[in-house]
């Protein structure tokens, strides 16, 4: 069982910074990098790692899609 990431509440915009979405994406394409290498080497014997990855990119790629980027340059200042 994959762990969510903190749990946005329906309707709450996913707002990142643009360094967020960067590591968001990096951290993709590790995973997915490493699922292949996985299937390459036995996608039978490798068959949980390769379903937990899955999961984890699922949940990833809904992060990603729904990121909304913000500027904090152009947010108030306390």
């Amino acid at each position: 069982m994959v762990a969510p990431r903190a749990d946005l509440p329906l309707g709450v915009v996913n707002y990142v910074t643009i360094h967020s979405l960067t590591e968001l994406k990096q951290e993709q394409t590790l995973l997915i990098d490493e699922q292949k290498i996985l299937i390459e080497q036995s996608n039978e014997i490798n068959r949980v790692q390769i379903n937990y990855i899955t999961s984890k990119l699922s949940l990833l790629e809904d992060r990603i899609n729904s990121a909304r980027i913000v500027d904090l340059s152009t947010q108030p200042q306390k």
